[in-house]
């Protein structure tokens, strides 16, 4: 009866210690192995939002950490500059100096300062190849915050321009109604001058006037009148003589 027991026991373990080993072999499973005369790659996705303008390229970079690490062809010492248009997807096939070693590489976007209205994917890729001395290659991918991932993809935005709404359209200011001219003439203002430069002619001055007049004619006509008397009394005393 223990002998059973037992046996069901050391079947349990046996079971939990293979799904323990199928599972750290799944979590470290990595992107892509090589193997079977097959170069190891690495899939580039691109996935932009419906604002972006379909005909409008991305520039991207595979960059090594040393210029002898293996690299896809068309590559340069520094690097891999590939586009990628729309929704779309890239295989990056590192076949140039494929060896033995262990290599680490960076996969980033290249941010164009001219086109102000995109809104560019900020994510830095690290890519790590090892080769054995049997050809085998395993390649892992990890963000930039050290944490392994399971594809490299980029995602893309564009900023629409919010244009201001048109302002409000002016009323038409309504025309003054003409002000009826006054048939009267108008009287001088008391106090004012009717002319510049001239005391106003007020019932005061007008009878300080008429009296300065009457006054020289007056001496006038006295005048006269002494002036006749006298021709007068000449005339008697010519007669008389």
């Amino acid at each position: 009866m223990e002998g059973r027991i037992e046996t069901k026991r050391n079947k349990a373990l046996y079971l939990i210690r293979i799904g323990i080993m199928l599972l750290m072999v799944v979590t470290a499973m990595p992107m892509v192995a090589h193997g079977a005369g097959n170069f190891p790659k690495v899939t580039v996705s691109q996935v932009n939002s419906s604002a972006v303008p379909k005909e409008l390229s991305f520039t991207y970079i595979l960059k090594p950490r040393r210029q002898d690490n293996p690299m896809p062809v068309g590559s340069t010492e520094e690097g891999l500059t590939f586009p990628l248009i729309g929704n779309s997807t890239i295989d990056l096939i590192f076949s140039e100096n494929i060896r033995e070693g262990f290599y680490i590489y960076d996969l980033y976007q290249v941010r164009d300062e001219k086109n102000i209205n995109v809104i560019y994917d900020q994510r830095i890729y690290r890519l790590e190849l090892f080769i054995d001395e049997g050809g085998e290659a395993t390649l892992i991918v990890f963000s930039k915050e050290g944490l392994k991932v399971d594809e490299i993809k980029f995602e893309n935005d564009f900023k629409k321009e919010v244009k201001p709404p048109p302002p409000p359209p002016e009323d038409d200011p309504k025309p003054e109604d003409p002000k009826p001219e006054d048939p009267k003439p108008k009287e001088p203002t008391p106090g004012k001058p009717s002319t510049p430069g001239k005391a106003p002619i007020t019932g005061d001055s007008i009878s300080l006037w008429l009296g300065i007049i009457g006054a020289v004619l007056a001496s006038k006509t006295l005048i006269i009148v002494f002036a006749i008397k006298k021709g007068k009394g000449k005339k008697r005393e010519v007669s008389e003589l």
